[in-house]
């Protein structure tokens, strides 16, 4: 599928078959172009919508086939533009043994032909072999405008990683004609800048970052068969080319590194009807659009109008004038504001992302904390996994003081039973010698029993929900990966395991029956004993109740202490953990790292209402602090079970319970650096960062969370972003920002400053000037190329000159703001 904007090339290709190549140490007797074969090539080309190619032929170049294949590409009226070259073999004698490495040159189309394939058949001649010098191919590149393409690992010994000296020597050409590396795929490029890396210097190795990365056919006949096609960010031509080659790695791009935008703005028709705005169609790129001009030109004018006609609203941070009122001059013009596919825009439709003035939001951070700053970036370290282990801690604590609160309640309650019970056997010593009764003690034990089947069968009832809940869970789960096989699986064992547990649950009623049965027949005979022993006397019923106590209360006692000894072996005295505690901040690793940890371990007495204020205070419902005296001269530490058991003593003495007695101060309890990533991609520690530095990370990376909720059809806004900043800044922050903001957003821009329309790479530049007639404003616009230049500087002097007249007032503006002239 054609991507728009982008050309699918293949910059090396051998036409013709093997006969019209002269391979070095080869013996080309019979030289033969078979232009059959060139034309299939170039038919599966167009079938694979390939638009850009170069006819590289090795160590020759033949011209009547060129123009012939051209001709052909015309005929058929295929989207194809065929640029002149050829695969040369660099020879390389110093080390005494002769290397070789594989470079592709190509040429403009313009060039005279005849001349670079004669030179090219000249050099051979005299080198005696199919050779050229570096300074042969030095002379054949100056001799035309041309593009250079070494070999990067491709076919070994002819690659720029076994001859490093000969690529090096490409190098050092790299000012004088545009250079791109060929490599089958991205990995591969990354093998050669890992391995080549020791062997240049860091300018060339910068440099060779930041080229272009391309593959090709070579000596293929299927483009289908390559595996990363290469595509360049322009038209299909040598020009454009030439262009894309200069910028390097962000007009050259691999097919999976191109993000397509499903909406953007594509045209603006401007229809004077008697107004200052000039007749003209405006188009405009999905990537990065600069409108540059003079002061006064009229470059917000347009970005006003844009906005407008997308949102409803004006520009809130123009630089020039926040309120700025246009109106007026959009009187008697119509304007159309169209998008990719011919639909005209309504506001609102799409997102539009206004960019603050970057100057006043570096001005303004100067004020902020660093605290505030973070926040903004979204770099807070986070402290919530550490709230949930001081939640667990409170948790824990509560339960030991409650177990030990239920111990002490326990002990109360055996005290009591046992005075019962020594009571009722003394009324039994002192009344020996009663009438005979008939004695019946109801079994205290049928109603415990009782009590723990009714325990269990609640238990049961709750595995039945569990159950239901859990595989109804995994039941959706199955069938949302159409496990059809599994859900069967998992519907048998529910059944088994239902069975299971209905088994139970009936056996526990069953009991639970009977059990009734022998509590209503023990409590009828204790009836009937109880009224044949009134009649006996009072001292006789006496007795047997004294007796019944005896039983239930042992019966008691018995249980506490069974309670008792399983509360005993659940007690367990909570303290935090200082290693869990500093790996549970949790930090934004893009952007922060923290180093240096250390806990507070200990609180003194001066600081107790502080760290466990609801707990501890004078307020209702809070044990006094006096009541922790203890704690005045030795500091309380939660990191050892002694310390927490004293204070939870107190606690336990109050019969005092809290389940957040322990409040967490993250700046108190856990200290650490703040490491904080800077422009050169290191970490530094953030409080060495000076306020300026801080809010140069703080713009970069605003501009990305604001942006982050934004679909990727969101369009960018910026009213000289460059205002008043350094030219480095300009140069090494927002002209990256902006290379990378184009690739997923459409940005558009005014600016003042060529090295920023240069250094972002802007992919559509639109003049604005005003010339007034007779003291009446007159706007016009045009659509601007960069395809003329020849290098970064002549680009950079060509805007100098649109937006200021001459170069006088780019080097005083440099002067103002510092940086390169």
């Amino acid at each position: 599928m054609e991507k728009i904007e982008f050309t699918k090339t293949s910059l090396h290709n051998h036409f013709g078959g093997k006969s019209a190549d002269f391979a070095r140490g080869g013996v080309n007797s019979n030289p033969l172009f078979d232009m059959r074969l060139a034309e299939t090539k170039i038919d599966n080309a167009s079938v694979n919508e390939y638009q850009l190619l170069a006819l590289t032929n090795h160590n020759v170049f033949w011209k009547s086939e060129y123009l012939e294949l051209n001709k052909y590409i015309e005929d058929n009226s295929f989207n194809i533009t065929l640029i002149p070259g050829a695969e040369l073999d660099i020879v390389d004698d110093r080390s005494g043994n002769k290397q070789y490495l594989h470079v592709v040159i190509l040429i403009s189309p313009s060039s005279n032909l005849d001349i670079f394939s004669n030179s090219i058949a000249q050099y051979i001649t005299n080198n005696g072999e199919y050779a050229v010098t570096i300074e042969q191919l030095t002379e054949l590149a100056y001799a035309n405008k041309s593009i250079l393409i070494p070999h990067g690992t491709k076919q070994g010994k002819r690659s720029a990683l076994r001859n490093i000296p000969s690529f090096d020597d490409i190098l050092s050409i790299r000012d004088f004609f545009p250079i791109l590396i060929e490599d089958k795929s991205a990995a591969k490029r990354a093998i050669l800048e890992s391995k080549i890396r020791a062997h240049l210097t860091s300018e060339e190795f910068e440099w060779l970052t930041n080229a272009g990365s391309i593959s090709s056919l070579d000596q293929g006949n299927d483009f289908s068969s390559i595996i990363e096609p290469t595509y360049i960010w322009g038209e299909p031509s040598f020009d454009s080319l030439f262009y894309c080659a200069i910028i390097g790695k962000d007009r050259v791009l691999r097919e999976n590194d191109i993000i397509e935008k499903s909406r953007y703005v594509k045209k603006i028709e401007i229809k004077n009807k008697g107004g200052v705005l000039q007749t003209i169609d405006l188009n405009f790129s999905h990537g990065l659009n600069s409108i540059i001009g003079n002061s006064g030109s009229g470059k917000t004018l347009l970005l006003n109008l844009i906005k407008l006609k997308l949102t409803g609203k004006n520009l809130t941070n123009a630089v020039s004038a926040t309120n700025a009122d246009y109106s007026q001059m959009y009187k008697n013009s119509e304007i159309l504001i169209s998008d990719n596919n011919g639909v005209v825009f309504k506001p609102n439709e799409i997102n539009v992302f206004e960019g603050e003035n970057l100057y006043k939001q570096i001005v303004s951070t100067l004020n902020y904390d660093k605290s505030k700053l973070l926040i903004d970036l979204n770099a807070m370290p986070s402290f919530v996994e550490t709230q949930k282990l001081i939640d667990k801690f409170n948790n824990e604590l509560n339960i030991y003081i409650s177990n030990r609160i239920k111990l002490n309640d326990n002990l109360v309650t055996i005290n009591e039973s046992l005075v019962k019970s020594f009571a009722s056997m003394e009324y039994l010593r002192s009344n020996e010698n009663l009438p005979d009764l008939v004695e019946y003690i109801i079994n205290p034990k049928l109603r415990t029993d009782k009590q723990e089947l009714n325990t269990t069968l609640n238990s049961i009832n709750d595995d039945i929900n569990k159950a239901k809940l859990n595989f109804d869970s995994i039941k959706q789960l199955l069938n949302k990966y159409a496990l059809k096989e599994e859900v069967k699986s998992i519907i048998d064992i529910r059944l088994s395991l239902l069975r299971k547990v209905l088994l139970n649950k009936i056996d526990s009623k069953g009991k639970i029956i009977q059990l009734d049965a022998k509590i209503l027949i023990s409590s009828k005979l204790s009836s009937i004993v109880t009224e044949y022993n009134k009649s006996i006397g009072q001292r006789a019923k006496v007795a047997n109740e004294s007796k019944q106590i005896i039983s239930d209360e042992f019966e008691s006692i018995i249980n506490t202490l069974k309670a008792s000894t399983f509360t005993k072996e659940k007690l367990l005295i909570p303290i935090l953990n200082k290693k869990m505690l500093i790996q549970s901040v949790i930090k934004n690793d893009e952007l922060i790292k923290l180093e240096n940890f250390s806990v507070v371990e200990h609180i003194d007495y001066e600081d107790f209402t502080t760290f466990f204020d609801s707990a501890i205070g004078s307020a209702q419902g809070k044990v006094l602090k006096s009541e922790f005296s203890v704690f005045k001269n030795i500091p309380i530490s939660l990191f050892e079970q002694k310390s927490v058991k004293k204070l939870a003593d107190v606690f336990i003495e109050k019969k005092y319970r809290n389940s957040s007695i322990f409040k967490l101060i993250p700046e108190s309890l856990i200290k650490f650096d703040i490491m904080i990533k800077n422009l050169d991609e290191e970490y530094q520690k953030i409080d060495t960062l000076s306020a300026g530095q801080l809010s140069k990370i703080y713009i970069n990376v605003l501009i990305d969370s604001k942006l982050k909720a934004m679909e990727n059809n969101a369009i960018v806004l910026y009213d000289q972003p460059d205002n008043n900043l350094e030219k480095t800044f300009i140069l090494e922050t927002l002209g990256r920002k902006l290379a990378e903001l184009k690739k997923k957003y459409q940005v558009i821009i005014t600016t003042h400053e060529p090295l920023l329309v240069i250094n972002s790479d802007s992919n559509n530049i639109i003049r604005v000037a005003n010339d007034p007639v007779a003291g009446v404003n007159k706007i016009t616009f045009e659509n601007l190329t960069m395809y003329d230049v020849g290098d970064k500087k002549a680009a950079i002097e060509k805007i100098a000159q649109l937006i200021d007249g001459n170069r006088k007032a780019i080097q005083l503006r440099n002067q103002i703001y510092g940086g390169s002239n």
